[in-house]
């Protein structure tokens, strides 16, 4: 055969297995991708959202909000429920009155917080009730007034609103605005679990893992298995409490199998979000367990929880220091200054 032909078959064959172990990999999601079902459904609506699609927009400052497939990131959120609510939501025009009471993504203005969420529960807008019962509840902006923050959660919860059931069993619960009535609170609780409510999933597991329902129901101990499927469920809607309970109870092994590798994963998942007792967890694992231990990394985790006012972090940080010589103090800083400023670590 010619030498000519002969090297052109061969660089013939060789692209034909390079197009086809590129087309495997393209189409194939590894490890190292960072890809997860909430990441790829994120970026699928945020190309949405960028189309000026209403719903995908809601979505997008939600989960911005919350850290549902990206990055917590409240200055994202505002301009996305800002832009939502320009469309005429009114639930983002509640979600944008609540990140202007607490200065979540924007300066905090109280004034145009009320009259965002009053109009949106004026709209009879569930989310804008639920907010606007908070605010009675906690009296902020308004005088306190349990009674007022009950019959707005109750109108929410009539309108299927999840976290407002949850409310209201918190208001039986603890006797606000009504007597106390334990087997009241419970049934709303669990009203709001079956609605799926993340708040109410934590609340409810962390019952079944103290034994808390010997109050309603005599006899019942701790139920471990059932507080893990609780705190798996809250945890797949990105509350970092839940993500931090959960991993706790794989570390000791209770409801189910022991499991490190598992635990170290959602102690991240809850520090990511800000939760400090995750933090200072995830720290000390890289501190003393990690493979390999990483002395810089759990200098960040002690930092960002530090930073947040947690004694026990400060005293962790100020001890880890002294272990380092000033080359890598300087690394460890610059390492938790990048993490602070939202950039990948």
């Amino acid at each position: 055969m010619d030498r000519s032909v002969r090297g052109g078959t061969l660089w013939m064959a060789l692209c034909i297995v390079i197009w086809v172990l590129s087309s495997a990999r393209a189409q194939t999601i590894h490890p190292d991708d960072n890809q997860t079902p909430e990441t790829i459904a994120f970026q699928k609506d945020l190309a949405a959202a960028k189309q000026g699609v209403l719903d995908a927009e809601l979505k997008v400052a939600k989960d911005f909000h919350l850290g549902i497939g990206t990055r917590p990131n409240d200055a994202e959120a505002f301009q996305w429920f800002r832009s939502a609510a320009g469309q005429g939501s009114t639930e983002a025009k509640a979600w944008l009155g609540s990140l202007y009471l607490y200065g979540h993504g924007v300066l905090q203005d109280s004034r145009q917080a009320v009259t965002l969420i009053q109009d949106a529960a004026d709209a009879g807008d569930p989310v804008g009730l639920r907010f606007l019962g908070l605010m009675y509840k906690g009296g902020v902006a308004f005088p306190r007034d349990y009674s007022k923050a009950m019959a707005l959660f109750s109108a929410a919860a009539a309108k299927h609103d999840a976290n407002s059931y949850f409310r209201l069993a918190i208001c039986y619960q603890r006797g606000l605005g009504t007597a106390p009535d334990p087997a009241k609170a419970l049934d709303l609780l669990e009203e709001a679990v079956r609605l799926g409510d993340s708040a109410a999933q934590l609340q409810l597991g962390e019952m079944y893992a103290r034994g808390d329902l010997r109050v309603v129901k005599p006899g019942v101990g701790p139920n471990y298995s059932a507080a893990f499927k609780l705190f798996h469920d809250s945890a797949a809607q990105a509350n970092a409490t839940a993500a931090f309970r959960l991993a706790e109870l794989y570390k000791k092994g209770l409801g189910t199998a022991p499991d490190n590798r598992k635990a170290v994963e959602l102690y991240r998942q809850s520090a990511t979000r800000g939760f400090a007792p995750a933090q200072i967890a995830l720290g000390k694992w890289n501190e003393e367990k990690g493979a390999p231990v990483n002395l810089t990394q759990a200098y960040v985790w002690y930092t960002l929880a530090s930073d947040k006012g947690n004694a026990d972090a400060a005293s962790l940080l100020a001890s880890l220091s002294a272990k380092l010589n000033e080359e890598q103090l300087q690394q460890a800083k610059a390492r938790a200054a990048q993490w602070k400023s939202g950039l990948p670590d």
